[in-house]
């Protein structure tokens, strides 16, 4: 990653331009649910804050909603629209699914950003590994 930054100088400032007009809205947002500010700089890694970033898994938007995940949390999709690239009601539907992880995972905020970027699943099969492997020494 470092040597991909490094060769592309003017990435941060691309992204800083491609943020501008959502970072102090998505802030504004965050503030009013009293979560880290930090998350606001989550749509960095994820999207380059590229409302049209597409992933291999079809994840979609400034936070890379997959489509499952847009329908369990009301974001439409259909042949002419796709709210997972909107950024209000993807915005919404990132920090509603975060607050439910943060209590998920007890206010682990480390762990709710684990969550969101890899599944719950995922992180509660490797909290359980852990635990199993701490009792065994």
């Amino acid at each position: 990653q470092k040597q991909k930054y490094l060769r592309n100088k003017s990435y941060l400032h691309d992204v800083t331009l491609r943020a501008e007009p959502y970072m102090y809205w998505i802030a504004g947002q965050v503030k009013k649910r009293n979560m880290p500010m930090e998350l606001v700089l989550l749509p960095i890694v994820e999207s380059a804050f590229n409302p049209y970033a597409t992933s291999g898994a079809n994840a979609a938007g400034i936070w890379q909603i997959i489509p499952s995940t847009g329908r369990n949390y009301g974001l439409k999709q259909t042949h002419n629209y796709d709210a997972r690239r909107d950024v209000v009601a993807s915005t919404t539907a990132a920090l509603n699914m975060m607050q439910r992880l943060n209590k998920m995972f007890d206010g682990d905020w480390l762990l709710t950003i684990a969550a969101y970027n890899s599944g719950e699943g995922r992180v509660m099969k490797a909290i359980k590994a852990n635990k199993s492997r701490r009792q065994a020494h």
